[in-house]
């Protein structure tokens, strides 16, 4: 090699043009490459779903798709990297022209965390920090040569002013079905329009699902599904785990990015005849729980004792229906005087009940118990899925013909039930622990009431009085997470006496 040829390469210029080669190279390559596009932007090849679906995009003439997704599949990240892929290789390849891209989603938060993702590549990545027009803003991203990318608010106001070239809307579930009606508009005037939905498909009765599962009235759109169990990184194990801790309509949504009803009955007849198949069941050392729901005539108050019991080596719990009973036509003195002495005659160490009964809390606090008062209203749908995943997993036992009409109640309840539901409800609140949830610890009598006085006042009325959570008796888990059973039960007996 001559010396003329080694000053050449050497030559600052010369190493500049063939960066600047280099860069037209990739530009190129990744307009019909999109996954190694990915790959270059996130450090790390797509999943083979994530794969397929960028394979798709390439092509323009595919205006419309939907991903019913799992959680922690990787879809909003993807997305992050399609939205950059529009407004930096596009431009520079076919179709030639600036690009805009909008993110929206149904809630700010989730529009935010898309756009996140966007603007962290950016600060990571120096070809595509030289294709900035200036640095970006929490409200726009602006390119050089036109292209931008901006998030908006989930809001009809919001949605009819800019008109993107692509308009992805992440978590679509969580967004009403008005204001995705008056989003899909926003492609019309783009020449090359194209509207990607995405969401969990947490909501059964929504638009993105009707999208998603009737797909001859929706033609146009290509449905993709990302299961967590197609996942790589998603662990067998944690899968597995999960479908003990959740039902499986809840597994089918959360995990499989399926959509699931949530009407009908809830338990299968089958695992439940395997539940109540037990006889004579008897109360042992493990931790104890009691749940109540209260009820006024016609309606009964229930109360319902389980025990945890370790079931196997792996630690997994068995619980046991060890009592139920209902209270009626009887004034709520006796009916507490009967819980009380219920719940010490099996050294229960926790009472859940339900929080809308704020005078019988109080009372049953008053006479120190520990009592847990659950927002039954708010935390219904997890507390179901929480007795139905015990039952379809066959970790409960109770006795048929003892607690028949637990079992009765058990057989009929559907997810829209309202009556005949007390002995369920009970049993709901007392195993509630069973959820992988974070409780408080024992609740005081004074813990129930703030009186919030009135200037120039003595005494508070009635309406001054509210009920409340001291956030200092929150702890990370309880007593009942606790395997060493002579351990448990001294913590047990010292918060009793407490």
């Amino acid at each position: 090699m001559s010396d003329l040829s080694r000053k050449d390469i050497n030559n600052p210029s010369s190493r500049a043009f063939c960066g600047a080669i280099q860069e037209a190279a990739n530009i190129y390559h990744w307009r019909y490459n999109l996954p190694d596009f990915y790959e270059a932007v996130t450090g790390h090849v797509p999943y083979p779903y994530q794969a397929d679906f960028l394979n798709d995009m390439v092509h323009l003439d595919k205006q419309y798709a939907i991903i019913s997704a799992g959680r922690g599949t990787g879809k909003t990240e993807c997305l992050a990297v399609l939205a950059l892929w529009y407004v930096y290789v596009l431009p520079l390849t076919e179709p030639g022209v600036p690009m805009k891209v909008v993110i929206l989603a149904g809630s700010e938060k989730q529009a935010r965390i898309c756009y996140g993702y966007i603007m962290g590549f950016i600060a990571h990545i120096p070809f595509l920090q030289k294709a900035l027009a200036k640095d970006p803003t929490a409200e726009e991203i602006v390119f050089i040569d036109g292209s931008e990318i901006k998030p908006l608010t989930a809001s009809e106001k919001s949605v009819r002013g800019p008109h993107p070239d692509l308009l992805v809307i992440d978590e679509a579930c969580q967004a009403s079905d008005d204001l995705l009606t008056a989003a899909f508009p926003m492609i019309g005037t783009s020449p090359y329009p194209r509207l990607i939905l995405s969401s969990t498909p947490d909501n059964y009765f929504s638009i993105f699902v009707n999208i998603f599962t009737k797909r001859s009235d929706y033609p146009q759109f290509k449905p993709y599904n990302w299961s967590a169990e197609k996942c790589p990184i998603v662990s067998q194990a944690f899968l597995q785990s999960q479908q003990t801790l959740m039902d499986s309509g809840n597994y089918q949504v959360e995990y499989l990015g399926l959509p699931y009803s949530f009407v009908g009955k809830v338990f299968d007849l089958d695992k439940l005849k395997e539940c109540v198949k037990w006889r004579n069941l008897i109360a042992g050392e493990n931790i104890k729980y009691a749940g109540v729901d209260w009820g006024h005539y016609p309606n009964p108050t229930v109360v319902t004792i389980v025990e945890k019991v370790v079931k196997d080596e792996k630690g997994a719990f068995n619980w046991i229906v060890l009592h139920s009973e209902p209270f009626l036509k009887q004034n709520f003195e006796e009916v507490l005087d009967k819980i009380q002495l219920i719940v010490q005659s099996y050294q229960v160490s926790s009472i859940y009940s339900d929080s809308n009964d704020i005078g019988e809390n109080q009372r049953l606090a008053g006479r120190g118990l520990p009592v847990y008062p659950v927002k039954f209203k708010s935390e219904k749908a997890t507390m179901i899925s929480n007795l139905r995943a015990l039952v379809e997993n066959e970790l409960i036992k109770i006795d048929g013909a003892k607690d028949f009409s637990l079992v009765a109640q058990m057989r009929d309840y559907r997810y829209d039930t309202k009556k005949n539901d007390d002995f369920v409800d009970s049993l709901m609140l007392a195993v509630k622990p069973a959820s992988s949830r974070i409780t408080p610890s024992k609740w005081e009598l004074k813990d129930f009431i703030i009186i919030n006085r009135k200037r120039g006042t003595q005494m508070s009325s009635p309406r001054d009085i509210k009920f409340q959570t001291d956030p200092r008796h929150i702890r990370d888990r309880e007593i009942q997470d606790i395997k060493d059973k002579d351990l448990a039960k001294k913590l047990v007996k010292e918060e009793n006496q407490s």
